[in-house]
């Protein structure tokens, strides 16, 4: 009988772990408090992290390798952050707008390029991306063979939006912050 216990209370334990487990990584359609990211944002420079230290990451790993069979691979595949540096706007965006709908959500950076943001799991080129809503939070994960990267975007109560950024690549971690404060109307 104890070791039926022991067994079942072992059991239960795995259970409760693949379910915490499993539910980090459920994105809702829609937030729990109906918050609103449509609008005209402007960077705010002061509050942000420079876009270049991604730049000074993708220099560091070119830089520091001492095995040149290793740095050969890495050229000929390409660098993964120099490819996110290309990919997300957000990274360099001086401006951005933003519409949603049910259905997605579209980010049209300044400068930069217009992206379509599908709720739920799709496949875009390289990417396999999943987004919606974790509480309040926008998020945007995106992952390709070597590549991860994640947007977390969070409206803060002082009406800022905050854009956590973290893209795993090249065998490295790089985590930015990009804080936005919205305008009334697009200034020319």
């Amino acid at each position: 009988v104890k070791r039926f216990c022991g067994v079942w209370l072992l059991l239960c334990a795995l259970i409760a772990l693949l379910q915490a487990g499993c539910s980090s990584n459920y994105l809702a359609a829609s937030s729990e408090n109906n918050i609103d990211l449509r609008g005209y944002w402007e960077i705010e420079v002061v509050s942000s992290d420079d876009a270049r230290k991604l730049m000074q990451k993708e220099i560091d790993n070119a830089d520091g390798r001492s095995n040149l069979r290793k740095e050969i691979q890495r050229l000929l595949k390409g660098s993964g952050i120099a490819l996110v540096r290309q990919e997300f706007g957000v990274l360099s965006a001086d401006s951005m707008s933003i519409e949603a709908d049910q259905f997605s959500f579209g980010f049209d950076y300044e400068p930069g390029i217009y992206r379509d943001v599908s709720l739920g799991r799709r496949d875009r080129g390289i990417w396999k991306v999943y987004s919606g809503w974790d509480s309040d939070v926008f998020t945007v994960e995106s992952s390709s063979s070597d590549i991860r990267v994640e947007e977390r975007y969070l409206m803060e109560a002082n009406g800022k939006l905050i854009v956590d950024f973290m893209v795993r690549a090249d065998g490295d971690t790089v985590e930015l912050k990009r804080v936005f404060t919205r305008q009334s109307r697009a200034r020319d």
